[in-house]
């Protein structure tokens, strides 16, 4: 056995003895999470920087997967938003999310347009979908 427990009391766990979370916790929380997604930036590779753009529209394809393999995704919904330094500055549907039924295993591919304004990413700024 390891040397630094004494083989009947280990800390394994999700949680520390004083019940702060484990790194351990968030793996847990991302592996057994229902959906899967995915973000795909058509076009966005072929611009060379977009502060340098006076005014640009911006287009997603975002993969939905349901990872279940019985339940359908009835019960949840989803919505968009585009935050630029912490201030939503674009999103879907006011921000109310629409509901999503999404049978097992199966996916669905959805749409965000938005714009950014002149120098909307300037000075080290990050936009976050």
């Amino acid at each position: 056995g390891e040397a630094i427990h004494d083989a009947q009391w280990n800390i394994n766990g999700l949680l520390w003895p004083d019940r702060s979370p484990h790194p351990t916790v968030y793996q847990a929380k991302k592996s057994m999470q229902p959906v899967a997604i995915e973000v795909a930036w058509p076009g966005l590779e072929a611009r060379a920087s977009l502060n340098s753009l006076s005014h640009t529209r911006l287009d997603a394809d975002i993969l939905l997967r349901n990872l279940h393999a019985f339940r359908s995704l009835a019960g949840m919904g989803w919505c968009w938003r585009v935050d630029v330094d912490g201030e939503c500055v674009a999103g879907s549907t006011g921000g109310q999310p629409q509901p999503l039924s999404l049978p097992a295993g199966q996916s669905l591919r959805l749409k965000a347009s938005f714009a950014l304004a002149v120098g909307a990413l300037s000075g080290g700024k990050e936009a976050v979908l």
